[in-house]
């Protein structure tokens, strides 16, 4: 392996388990202290997300800015 990007290392797997966790909706504060981090810049530095997790993070959004259509006429019972 010549290449460093071909490298796994202790640290390329805290990295993966910092996104992964993050990705999955744990907070960075949880990971970083399970990380042992005692700033929450190094844990957002260890927490790269996906593209898919940001487009989820956009649904999400999305969904919780619609406006919600009540039927009056049934609220009332």
């Amino acid at each position: 392996v010549d290449d460093i990007r071909d490298k796994v290392t202790f640290h390329t797997l805290r990295h993966t388990c910092a996104s992964w966790l993050v990705m999955a909706g744990e907070s960075l504060f949880k990971v970083g202290k399970l990380l042992g981090h005692s700033q929450i810049k190094t844990t957002e530095r260890y927490s790269h997300l996906a593209p898919d997790g940001l487009k989820d993070t956009m649904a999400t959004l999305e969904a919780i800015s619609r406006p919600k259509v009540v039927d009056i006429a049934t609220a009332r019972t």
